[in-house]
């Protein structure tokens, strides 16, 4: 297995039976995953990445996006995901939580309230506020799954539905 930092050589495919086309292909494919990370060039190398929280995040979002894209997931499936992992989430975001957490989320909650509810930046607010949530908890895995559900569109419609009875959209959070 790869550690972090290894470096890859498509010479190293020939010794095994496989050209040097393949290895690249291979390679290409494992870089789009943002498994590698791949230096151009005539001594060009592609070194092992390491994976944390972000990069897994990142991994998920991606497929996710893809599999809202192709219809294979619905948009209600990934709000129910999150309503469950929430509540949980935010007791321990509470437990957790440094004075750095709360400021980032307060200047989220600052930014969602000085906007109109029809801004259509109301939904891209949603991800960093659901993201830096899960980041308070302090759970590696739940930071990941929490980054990578992606914005809700939601929200704007119900944020004006709030409004219209007297509440603003940042009490969603």
């Amino acid at each position: 297995a790869a550690s972090p930092g290894d470096v890859g050589d498509p010479e190293g495919g020939v010794q095994l039976g496989v050209s040097r086309n393949t290895v690249r292909e291979a390679l290409h494919g494992v870089a789009k995953q943002n498994r590698i990370k791949r230096v151009p060039g005539a001594g060009g190398r592609s070194f092992v990445r390491s994976v944390d929280s972000e990069s897994l995040g990142t991994v998920l979002s991606e497929s996710m996006q893809s599999l809202l894209a192709l219809g294979r997931i619905g948009f209600e499936e990934v709000a129910l995901v999150r309503q469950h992992l929430e509540v949980p989430a935010v007791r321990l975001a509470a437990a957790r939580r440094t004075e750095e957490d709360v400021e980032r989320l307060r200047g989220i909650v600052k930014r969602q309230k000085s906007i109109p509810v029809e801004d259509p930046s109301v939904p891209e607010l949603d991800a960093p506020f659901h993201t830096e949530l899960a980041k308070a908890t302090g759970n590696l895995v739940l930071a990941a799954i929490g980054a990578a559900i992606p914005p809700q569109k939601q929200p704007v419609a119900l944020s004006a539905m709030l409004r219209d009875i007297g509440l603003e959209p940042a009490t969603l959070h």
